[in-house]
């Protein structure tokens, strides 16, 4: 995965670890690259789980960026929200 940014890893929840694995399977396996932007750093809105070291911002692939979603969605589950933005994915761990 790249990290251009030097973006911090090391509080995040092992829950959201897995889900940047889960991530940087899908990605390369329809040929994209996953770039980490931010995890608790950045703006974020209030009450993000950003805050609580459960959420992430990857780039948004390039190719093929519905199935890659969907994927990865199918991955990680119902405990996890994956949305997709003009610019990036937002992944959560979010256990109802």
């Amino acid at each position: 995965m790249e990290n251009p940014n030097r973006v911090d890893t090391s509080k995040l929840r092992k829950e959201i670890r897995l889900a940047l694995w889960a991530a940087e399977y899908c990605y390369e396996k329809a040929g994209e690259v996953i770039v980490l932007f931010h995890t608790y750093d950045g703006k974020h809105m209030a009450g993000s789980l950003h805050f609580k070291h459960r959420a992430v911002d990857v780039s948004k692939p390039k190719e093929f960026p519905d199935e890659i979603v969907s994927d990865l969605r199918l991955f990680l589950g119902p405990e996890y929200d994956v949305l997709a933005y003009p610019d990036h994915l937002h992944i959560e761990w979010d256990p109802k």
